[in-house]
């Protein structure tokens, strides 16, 4: 059975489904699971630095300025919605494919 899409176009947006992983040993991306792309970042949830590490991690991975990476729900939340300018939809399934090989 395929995964369902973590990721998906809304007007000149990508929009994508997170699960984040806070105080990990490593940084990066590890596949996707449940609907949602796993994320994981070194930083402690607390006071937003793992949500913005976040953010971060996925300006720098596709290339983009940290202004064009939007956090729109989860905030306090392992489970993230992000949208994504300046990307096409392709570019961003790439993240979750390269894990994959």
């Amino acid at each position: 059975m395929d995964e369902p899409e973590f990721a998906s176009q809304v007007g000149d947006e990508v929009r994508l489904a997170l699960k984040v992983t806070p105080k990990s040993k490593r940084r990066g991306f590890a596949g996707v699971s449940g609907g949602a792309l796993r994320v994981h970042v070194h930083e402690a949830p607390e006071d937003g630095r793992a949500t913005e590490a976040v953010l971060r991690l996925l300006a720098e991975a596709l290339g983009l300025r940290r202004a064009d990476v939007v956090l729109r729900a989860g905030a306090a939340s392992t489970k993230k919605l992000v949208s994504v300018r300046g990307v096409s939809l392709d570019g961003v399934r790439a993240l979750a494919e390269d894990q994959r090989k």
